[in-house]
C-alpha cells in the first residue's frame, strides 16, 4: 500500500532546519558560555548574547525553540505486568 499523495492545495512537508546550541567564543578555553536569543532594541534584530561578557552575534535563523511531537506508538506503551511485583509502588490505602 502507498502513501497517499498531497492534495493539489498542500505542500510537501519541508525539511525541518535543526536548531543548534551556540557558544561564546570570547571565554576561557576551558568554560564555554551559552548564547541566549536576546533582540537588539536599536536594530531590532534577534541576537545571540552571552550572559557573562558583551559578545553577541546576529541570529542565522529566527527559529529558537521547535516542539516537535512523536505520535509513533512504543512497543511497550501500556505493558504494567511488573508493577504488582514492584516493591516501590504502595497499595492504595
Amino acid at each position: 500500500m502507498s502513501s497517499p499523495s498531497p492534495s493539489q492545495g498542500e505542500e510537501p512537508r519541508k525539511n525541518m532546519e535543526q536548531i543548534t546550541f551556540r557558544f561564546c567564543s570570547e571565554w576561557h578555553a576551558f568554560i564555554s558560555n551559552m548564547l541566549y536569543p536576546k533582540e537588539d532594541n536599536d536594530t531590532r534584530q534577534l541576537q545571540f548574547a552571552c550572559r557573562t561578557c558583551q559578545y553577541s552575534e546576529p541570529a542565522i535563523s529566527s527559529c529558537v525553540f521547535r516542539n516537535v511531537l512523536n505520535n509513533a506508538v512504543g512497543e511497550t506503551a501500556g505493558v504494567t505486568q511488573d508493577v504488582g511485583s514492584d516493591p516501590t509502588v504502595r497499595a492504595p490505602i
